[in-house]
């Protein structure tokens, strides 16, 4: 396939436009978090980042490398009329399918260790160095799995990826996908029945009620950020799961299924530049003059994470204990 030259036609400018385009787009939602997490990160002096601003930076990790290797794909077939030569080709997608992989194990990660926290009350502490255990357990499966179908990256029509009809390296995303969609969803679901559940015990009295009502903002800020965050990562990967299915039949080479693909790949930046904004805001809005408040009322989005689960762990015990005495002010 590299060795044959494309027509320059319509379809072929605006396919190899529109992955260069997007892969921009990815590339600068990508450098957007970087910069917001920097920018956060030197106001609290270099302190160890809460889970809530380390996975945004987790997953832009891999689309600002996804996007560098998919604009490299595109701006070499739009510039040579044909893809990379065969070795950069088959390692270029073997690549990509290590980066989306890793993509998709963080997020099932932190949708495991959520449900933990919260549903199974786990004093789950993976500490400042996280990273390290992420990145090793996804590279080593991601090549596993990338080993296992080895012969299926290469050549398609305007890029280089999942060879066409190359049964392994096609089946292996849809199983991954689906199998995270599934487990992911179904994790968030149970945190949110959790937060709900432990909402309507604490409107029972149980608790005095600044103590409800500060629990009731930190449970809705948790709540909106899983949700974004969900959503945004399963608008990305269905389209790819649908792209991959369709390149194992003979729609492979319909114009709308390299469209397809391209708009799922690129989404990861921005998607998760979009969840940030909406969750953190457009711009830093940092307020370190005010003074420091109580236990009660800090719940700064900071520790929004790990003060949410301490929270209602406690809460959760209470509620079920059978002493509901003067100890509950301490919650």
């Amino acid at each position: 396939m590299s060795d044959f030259k494309l027509p320059r036609n319509t379809e072929f400018y605006s396919v190899t436009i529109t992955t260069i385009a997007l892969h921009l787009l990815n590339l600068f939602g990508s450098a957007y978090i970087f910069y917001r997490t920097f920018r956060y990160w030197r106001e609290r002096e270099y302190k160890s980042l809460a889970m809530s601003h380390r996975l945004p930076l987790y997953a832009a990790s891999t689309d600002f490398l996804t996007a560098g290797l998919s604009i490299i794909n595109g701006a070499y077939t739009l510039c040579n009329s044909k893809t990379l030569p065969e070795i950069p080709c088959a390692a270029t997608g073997w690549a990509t399918a290590i980066l989306s992989f890793i993509n998709q194990f963080i997020f099932l990660g932190i949708s495991i260790i959520t449900y933990l926290r919260v549903c199974q009350h786990k004093p789950i502490e993976l500490g400042r160095f996280d990273y390290k255990l992420f990145t090793f357990s996804c590279l080593l499966t991601g090549i596993a799995l990338a080993i296992v179908s080895r012969d299926g990256y290469g050549a398609q029509k305007y890029w280089c990826a999942n060879k066409v009809k190359a049964r392994a390296s096609l089946i292996t995303p849809i199983v991954e996908i689906i199998s995270v969609t599934v487990i992911s969803l179904a994790c968030y679901a149970a945190t949110l029945r959790a937060l709900v559940r432990n909402r309507r015990e604490l409107k029972k009295g149980t608790v005095f009620a600044s103590q409800y009502h500060t629990i009731d903002r930190i449970e809705e800020r948790v709540t909106r950020k899983i949700i974004t965050y969900v959503l945004f990562f399963n608008l990305q990967w269905l389209p790819i799961a649908v792209y991959a299915g369709a390149a194992l039949t003979e729609a492979a080479t319909e114009t709308w299924v390299y469209y397809v693909g391209v708009i799922g790949l690129s989404f990861g930046g921005i998607g998760n530049a979009i969840a940030y904004v909406m969750n953190e805001g457009w711009l830093p809005n940092y307020n370190t003059s005010s003074p420091p408040l109580n236990s009660h009322q800090h719940a700064s989005k900071d520790n929004e994470f790990s003060h949410t689960n301490t929270t209602i762990k406690v809460d959760i015990v209470k509620v079920e204990s059978s002493n509901k005495s003067q100890n509950q002010a301490n919650i």
